[in-house]
C-alpha cells in the first residue's frame, strides 16, 4: 500500500500489485466450419481475475471481439494456475482467426 500526494497523512490508499496475473493460450480444439473453443491457463498469482479472450482476423488483433471466458472466467485470489476457455460460434469457415 502507498499513501496517496494528497498532502496529509493517511486518507487515499494505492494497491500496488507487486506481481500481476499471467495468462498462457494453448492451441484451440474442437474446431468446426464456424465454432471453436479457445484454451489457456490463467495464474493469478494471489489477486482476483476476470478471464477474457480477444480474437479476430487481424494478427495484431485491431477491432478484435473481446469475451468472457466461459471456463474459468472468474478466478478467486490464490488459485494459482486455473484452465480457462470459451467457446465460440458464428465464425467464418477457411478464415484463419489469432488470439
Amino acid at each position: 500500500m502507498a499513501d496517496g500526494d494528497d498532502g496529509t497523512d493517511g486518507g487515499a490508499f494505492i494497491q500496488l500489485l507487486t506481481t500481476l496475473p499471467t495468462a498462457t493460450t494453448n492451441a484451440a480444439t474442437s474446431t468446426t466450419s464456424s465454432n471453436a473453443t479457445l484454451n489457456g491457463f490463467v495464474n493469478d498469482n494471489g489477486h482476483a481475475t476476470t478471464v477474457k479472450f480477444i480474437y479476430g482476423t487481424s494478427p495484431t488483433l485491431a477491432g478484435a471481439t473481446k469475451k468472457t471466458a466461459t471456463t474459468g472466467g472468474s478466478i478467486g485470489a490464490g488459485s494459482g494456475n486455473t484452465a480457462v476457455a470459451l467457446n465460440v460460434t458464428g465464425l467464418t469457415g477457411s478464415t484463419t482467426y489469432y488470439f
